[in-house]
């Protein structure tokens, strides 16, 4: 988590600094009596940014300044009251410009705005590689015989049946969890779950990248018991190019906005539109994603008049 926030950092300031303090190894390695071993994963994404990095010893706030007030500041302009998130990524890229906004006022001693002075700072970082750092760390695990993977403990996600008892190759990101066969083939991505309570996925969403692949499997899918009745008996009915195209189209949003998300857009398009098409489907999610209402879409218009004049058809 903690290397993806500084991934975020980086591309958002567009740059990298020379050296980063870090308060303690937590995340990045295990301190020893004299010195701290970094983890594999920060060392490599270290060597890729080009960063040096120095260590706050244990018990010593007078090396830290006054970061904890400014944590503590930040907590209470940004984080109150507590916020709900339906899209991690989403909210991440915004409170980045919110965390700026905070910088508008003047410096305590110097008295230039802060976002000014930051400005000037920017011309001391280095450049951002040519290829961002792929911040995940790939793990083994075996499947169960309902063909679920576990992960960080208590933390169980589902692929598929077919893969009972087969050894999987997850991707552990910061928010997500990516799925792979034997092979390498990528088979299905979850929201990566944490803490001590044990949880398992059942998120139709994660479905849908198997679904896009194998569309016979639609009928006893999880993705359309999860539909509205008029939405699924709408997909029932179409080709079987045209339910590819429409699970696409799910897999694609659910990807950007969520699940949920998508699912609420595209059965409040259907209700308005008798159709789920990609324009509305996108905007309604990433509307809901973001704590916005959803779009109120007009009574659908009867244009059968003008089929009649424009192209000879019946009213």
């Amino acid at each position: 988590m903690r290397l993806q926030a500084l991934k975020d950092i980086f591309s958002y300031i567009g740059g990298v600094p020379k050296r980063i303090i870090f308060d303690n190894a937590a995340g990045v390695g295990r301190r020893t009596a004299d010195r701290v071993r970094t983890t594999e994963l920060f060392g490599r994404f270290a060597a890729h940014y080009g960063f040096a990095c120095a260590f706050c010893n244990p018990a010593s706030g007078h090396e830290k300044g006054s970061v904890e007030n400014k944590v503590g500041a930040v907590r209470r302009s940004l984080f109150v009251p507590v916020p709900q998130v339906t899209n991690m990524g989403a909210f991440n890229k915004n409170l980045l410009g919110r965390c700026m906004a905070l910088s508008r006022k003047g410096h305590w001693i110097k008295g230039e705005p802060e976002d000014r002075l930051f400005a000037e700072d920017r011309l001391a970082l280095s450049g951002l590689p040519a290829k961002p750092f792929e911040v995940v760390r790939y793990v083994t695990a075996r499947a169960d015989k309902k063909g679920k993977v576990r992960a960080d403990g208590p933390h169980f996600y589902s692929t598929d049946p077919a893969f009972s008892g087969c050894e999987m190759l997850l991707g552990l990101g910061a928010t997500t969890l990516r799925v792979f066969d034997g092979a390498g083939t990528f088979v299905c991505e979850h929201a990566r779950a944490y803490g001590d309570a044990p949880t398992d996925t059942t998120d139709p969403g994660s479905q849908l990248h198997l679904l896009c692949l194998k569309p016979a499997g639609w009928r006893s899918s999880r993705v359309r018991a999860a539909l509205s009745e008029d939405v699924r008996s709408w997909m029932d009915g179409l080709g079987r190019d045209e339910l590819k195209e429409e699970l696409r189209l799910l897999r694609d949003e659910t990807a950007r906005s969520g699940w949920e998300a998508t699912r609420q857009a595209a059965e409040l398009a259907y209700g308005s539109t008798g159709r789920i098409d990609r324009a509305s489907v996108a905007v309604g999610a990433a509307r809901i994603a973001s704590g916005a209402e959803a779009i109120a879409y007009d009574e659908p218009v009867d244009l059968s008049g003008y089929d009649s004049v424009f192209f000879g058809r019946g009213a």
